[in-house]
């Protein structure tokens, strides 16, 4: 019998009300690379579990186990993709192209960004898992050390740029490459590594320790973050994006083996996990909305709390109608929303 993580559809439920708060600028300070958690453990947690499945199979069925992992991916992809059309050609501005330089942008915003909001991660998903399954027939030491590398790069473009800022073949040659894959720190670049990191748990290569041990490790972790975070933000350098840190990984990898370590049954807990991904996939259309309707009605000294508190609102009314409306015969298609 397949076993049940509740405690982990808990996590994602809070890791996206995170994203949520990341989107709505909610915190900053010390709780502002605490909510950087979230991406990273999403990715991690992809990887666990679809590892879990390809390697519990036998062999000869590993890509049709693959194939029906990455089916979801794309389903859910293009759900949200059909029905966020118009905010996606409103936000991307694709009526001002030409129809090849719209093809162009659009395969890359495909491929290596977004189309709709936030849907570089889905994409990161599907690309990251083949990605990995692929380079796990060689030797794990090459897939390991191409995923850190690929991870360092898009840290260091995330948060060190700034650091040879003035070095003008760098510059031109980053840009270069932005143009044609878009930023590192958005793409699947971010994802492998994470993955990885989920491949080796699901594969008990990298152990879920005791509660103790994964909580000791998360804390030591968590404080190297912080100390990452309180150093870098005291030089000019810092200020470039704030999507990458390197002690996110390990503070990351200590926390999904601390909740990975809890079994406990929470009632409801697939409805949890079910609501994250709407809220993912739903929150930036709705808190565009949101920002419009505070900025009509002048609502500034608050406007972050309550622009959180009314996407995510928002969210559940809807994650609640979806619910709902998925159970009439002919709305049955809601059930790829999540």
């Amino acid at each position: 019998m397949r076993k049940q993580y509740d405690c982990i559809d808990a996590v994602k439920l809070l890791m996206a009300l995170f994203v949520v708060a990341i989107h709505t600028n909610l915190f900053n300070g010390a709780l502002f690379p605490t909510i950087r958690l979230a991406v990273p453990v999403f990715f991690i947690l992809t990887g666990f579990f679809s590892f879990s499945k390809i390697t519990a199979a036998p062999v000869a069925e590993r890509k049709t186990v693959l194939w029906n992992i990455e089916k979801r991916y794309l389903q859910l992809y293009l759900f949200w993709f059909v029905v966020l059309l118009p905010f996606t050609i409103y936000v991307r501005k694709y009526y001002t192209y030409n129809w090849l330089d719209f093809i162009s942008v659009f395969l890359r915003n495909l491929v290596w960004g977004s189309t709709f909001q936030a849907s570089w991660y889905l994409m990161a998903c599907i690309l990251g898992l083949s990605i990995v399954y692929l380079l796990s027939k060689t030797k794990q030491i090459l897939l390991i050390s191409l995923s850190v590398i690929f991870y360092c790069l898009a840290t260091y473009v995330s948060k060190y740029q700034l650091i040879i800022a003035d070095n003008i073949t760098w510059n031109n040659l980053y840009t270069s490459i932005c143009h044609v894959t878009g930023t590192p720190y958005n793409n699947v670049c971010i994802a492998i590594m994470y993955i990885v990191i989920g491949k080796l748990i699901a594969e008990q290569k990298l152990k879920v320790i005791n509660k103790a041990c994964s909580a000791l490790g998360f804390v030591v972790c968590y404080l190297g973050l912080q100390y990452e975070f309180i150093s870098a933000s005291n030089h000019l350098w810092f200020v470039y994006n704030c999507d990458c840190w390197f002690m996110l990984a390990p503070t990351a990898v200590f926390f999904v083996l601390f909740v990975l370590s809890i079994d406990i049954k929470i009632p409801n807990a697939s409805i949890m996990r079910s609501i994250s991904t709407i809220i993912y996939c739903t929150h930036l259309p709705i808190l565009m909305v949101v920002s419009k309707m505070l900025s009509v009605l002048k609502i500034s000294d608050t406007q972050k709390i309550y622009a959180f508190a009314i996407t995510i609102v928002c969210s559940f009314i809807l994650s609640f109608f979806i619910f709902r409306l998925e159970k009439k015969s002919k709305l049955k298609i809601l059930k790829y929303s999540y």
